[in-house]
């Protein structure tokens, strides 16, 4: 028996972005790869990429992010910069 899906027409068309985290901080064996943050240029970045995004009219409705304190770092400049209310931390994605 097959069943029948309804999917609801969205009122805009949907995108997904796929963002890798901005600049890290150099691996070293002192500290754990989980535990990297991002550089200097990487919060400049993140944070001028997201304005890029905005200013062309884009919005994210949905940010997923790995636990990794690089990527939330990232999603943050995201979503403080989009709008966004939430973060979704995702341990799978790591």
């Amino acid at each position: 028996m097959s069943r029948k899906i309804t999917i609801p027409k969205a009122e805009k068309p949907r995108r997904l972005w796929l963002l890798r985290h901005a600049k890290a901080e150099p691996y070293d064996s002192l500290t754990n790869d989980f535990d990297r943050v991002l550089a200097e240029r990487g919060v400049s970045d993140a944070a001028n990429m997201a304005r890029a995004l905005a200013q062309a009219g884009l919005q994210a409705d949905v940010i997923i992010a790995s636990p990794a304190k690089r990527a939330y770092s990232t999603a943050k400049a995201f979503a403080d910069v989009l709008g966004s209310q939430s973060i979704t931390i995702h341990n799978l994605i790591y």
